[in-house]
């Protein structure tokens, strides 16, 4: 076999580096292209009020309280939110209530679920302050049967056998007490929305900013409510 000359031999070198190198160039840009599924890396911006619903007031009217959910999420999640069968103080006596022993007219009640609005825990203070927000839905459970003796619904939170019902906070000018509401998605007689007024207490973290939205049932010794996620670095209840 006749050898190859020495001319031939260096341009066919030449060419297969050239090709090894092309393929290489062609390699690294195909890993540095980002991947059209990958998102950046964003913070979605905070739902602002739609123009129906009033801020620092809370919403009395179906329409009202439409228009203050728009961009609202309610957090599925077990360890999110909280389940349990509520406390109900009776006209009879009884055994000792949990924590509060003085205490001898209690039994459980209906089974509510309390689930924390996303964005409870993303909220300015002065936000909260000034507007108001909804920062948890309520609701009773179809599935715990009831004696026909005991109440089904639970008055004092406005919770009512399938409804729902959104608790609206306003916290004071300090940034302490304020308002508290626990409002009924079934409508009265007068048109209006069924709703409780609570007092409600803040409780500041001086650690930083809150990272999840929590709502949780707090049980006290002559009462029952809820507890939550309300502003960056504050929990209400």
């Amino acid at each position: 076999m006749r050898s190859v000359p020495r001319y031939w031999r260096l341009v066919l070198g030449i060419c297969a580096l050239s090709f090894l190198m092309l393929a290489v160039w062609t390699g690294c840009t195909r890993k540095e292209k980002p991947s059209a599924t990958v998102g950046a890396d964003t913070m979605a911006p905070l739902p602002r009020l739609d123009r129906a619903c009033r801020p620092g007031e809370p919403p009395t009217t179906r329409e009202g309280l439409d228009a203050c959910l728009k961009g609202l999420d309610f957090d599925e999640e077990d360890l999110a939110g909280d389940e349990q069968r509520l406390m109900v103080f009776d006209s009879m006596a009884g055994p000792g209530c949990p924590g509060a022993r003085s205490i001898h007219n209690c039994r459980l009640g209906p089974l509510a679920r309390i689930k924390p609005e996303v964005h409870s825990n993303l909220w300015p203070d002065s936000t909260v302050q000034q507007q108001g927000r909804i920062i948890a839905e309520l609701s009773l459970s179809d599935t715990l049967v009831l004696p026909d003796k005991e109440r089904k619904d639970y008055p004092k939170l406005a919770l009512v056998p399938h409804h729902k019902t959104y608790w609206w906070v306003q916290t004071g000018s300090d940034g302490k007490e304020g308002r508290s509401f626990y409002i009924s998605d079934s409508v009265m007689a007068d048109g209006k929305l069924l709703s409780v007024r609570r007092k409600l207490q803040v409780e500041h973290y001086s650690t930083g900013s809150l990272t999840h939205a929590i709502a949780r049932w707090l049980w006290l010794a002559d009462d029952e409510t809820g507890k939550g996620t309300c502003t960056t670095s504050s929990s209400c209840h």
